[in-house]
């Protein structure tokens, strides 16, 4: 993948993880942008992006030998949803975009944008779907990787463009660790959304008790609860994160080895809900849970 920065560049995170503090100066500087600048500079990364993917090497190794299925596309509901002809809802795996509802304009901009990224990403082609492990959400929508017959990915695309997000859900994690590659690449490069992040993002400032939906959140673990299946981290900004029972039981990052955070500022991922009355996340996945450097 072509990319305007040297992947040699020093970065501020470390070798296996996501570092915050530069996401933090993106998010401040925001704040001093006039808004319709910002829009304008938001609108012109979304064209270099759409240029970008043109260059996108074929990245489908994650999914060799999957069994694929033809299909044929009725319409694009946003960047991470499609409708099938027959009227199957499917919900791409491995990636999330922002809402075009978002109360965030900024947020609303780039979830237009991500819509028509896939848009013409499937524009005269055939169109696969792998269905994953988990075959569908709460919802009743088909989990499954979106491809072209030309071998590329839907998800890995719009991710290296910097139109949508890497997330690792459930048991459909065939391809995080490609989806978490690209998605650094893109962060490096200052790609779509990671060019100005948006309120989908929240810095180590306490939480409000408002935040919904999908975020990225910085915090420094304060202490470790529970263990085995129960494993939580409490965070300084507020934030509880639950580990799920996908969690590795070993590894680097295993419940019985989390005590090595304490005091370390993390970076995690996912969709923001509460429980108990204070305001929780649940992962799965490593790649959902970055060390920074900023601690």
């Amino acid at each position: 993948m072509t990319s305007s920065v040297d992947a040699t560049a020093p970065s501020n995170r470390t070798s296996a993880n996501i570092g915050g503090p530069q996401t933090v100066v993106l998010a401040d500087r925001v704040r001093k942008r006039h808004p319709l600048r910002c829009l304008f500079c938001v609108s012109l990364l979304f064209i270099c992006s759409l240029a970008a993917a043109d260059n996108l090497p074929q990245l489908t190794s994650c999914l060799e030998q999957a069994q694929t299925e033809k299909v044929t596309i009725a319409r694009v509901t946003d960047g991470d949803t499609v409708v099938l002809d027959d009227q199957r809802r499917v919900r791409l795996i491995g990636l999330n975009t922002l809402e075009l509802n978002s109360p965030d304009k900024q947020d609303r901009l780039m979830a237009q944008h991500a819509k028509e990224a896939l848009e013409n990403f499937l524009e005269n082609t055939q169109a696969l779907i792998i269905s994953g492990k988990d075959a569908h959400d709460r919802y009743g929508r088909l989990l499954a990787h979106l491809r072209r017959a030309d071998g590329q990915d839907a998800a890995q695309t719009l991710i290296a463009t910097g139109m949508g997000l890497a997330v690792a859900v459930g048991r459909n994690t065939r391809c995080a660790d490609t989806l978490h590659t690209l998605e650094l690449q893109a962060r490096d490069a200052g790609l779509g959304i990671w060019q100005s992040p948006g309120s989908w993002q929240l810095n180590s400032s306490p939480l409000t008790g408002r935040e919904r939906g999908f975020h990225v959140a910085t915090g420094h673990v304060q202490e470790i609860q529970g263990h085995k299946g129960k494993t939580k981290l409490i965070l300084d900004n507020g934030l509880q994160v639950k580990l799920g029972s996908l969690w590795p039981k070993s590894g680097e990052l295993a419940a019985s080895e989390l005590s090595k955070l304490i005091g370390q500022e993390i970076q995690v991922r996912g969709w923001l809900g509460t429980s108990a009355g204070k305001q929780s996340l649940t992962l799965n996945h490593p790649s959902n849970l970055e060390l920074t450097n900023n601690s």
